[in-house]
């Protein structure tokens, strides 16, 4: 007996299944790896933040001048820089996510001044700028960097205040609709950003 082929319709039948299927799974698949470089970028902001609060005791628990030393300011380092003898890991400044790292922006410590911040992925909090920490209530509730696409430093400003960018540009949600934050306590999370829209969580001024 002869053996019979599938029909036209049975293939189309079972190539709709499959497309069905493809456009089910492939959103799914998508997160799942989002997911993965968050966690990463989780492990960074983490590292970062331990960076941070070792400098702090280092300097008389203050916190950083986050300004570089080009033609707009008068600083002679940024951030980043007098963090990195104790993070020791170039690459942990740039978040798995960040679509606009290229392998020329990775972040060059020896860049001419003003440039040295090319290819970070974080930002720190403007807010916190130059402070003691005995001015900062509660720590574990105060933003101190969190991760994006921008370099430099963020801060938070009411609606209609000519400055609101800080927040609004700055402060993005690359990890599925949300952002990775460390805070003063040493302790990193992942957050919405309008949860993150209320000035408690950036002056020190303000407490929950």
């Amino acid at each position: 007996m002869r053996n019979r082929g599938f029909t036209l319709i049975e293939l189309l039948v079972v190539i709709a299944i499959i497309a069905i299927l493809a456009a089910i799974l492939f959103p799914v698949f998508a997160r799942a790896r989002e997911k993965a470089r968050q966690t990463s970028c989780l492990s960074n902001v983490k590292q970062i933040s331990l960076g941070y609060l070792m400098y702090f005791q280092d300097y008389d628990e203050r916190t950083c001048i986050h300004r570089c030393g080009d033609s707009g300011h008068n600083w002679l380092y940024c951030t980043h820089e007098v963090v990195m003898p104790y993070v020791k890991n170039f690459q942990v400044f740039v978040c798995p996510s960040d679509a606009a790292q290229t392998g020329d922006q990775v972040l060059r410590p020896n860049a001419p001044a003003g440039r040295q911040g090319v290819g970070l992925s974080y930002w720190d909090n403007m807010d916190m700028d130059n402070r003691s920490l005995a001015q900062c209530n509660t720590p574990s509730q105060k933003v101190m960097i969190g991760d994006n696409d921008y370099y430099g430093y963020a801060a938070w400003r009411p609606a209609g205040d000519s400055h609101r960018y800080y927040f609004t540009s700055r402060v993005q949600d690359p990890h599925n609709d949300g952002l990775n934050v460390g805070f003063y306590d040493g302790h990193a999370k992942w957050m919405k950003k309008n949860d993150l829209d209320d000035q408690r969580y950036w002056h020190p001024s303000y407490d929950f």
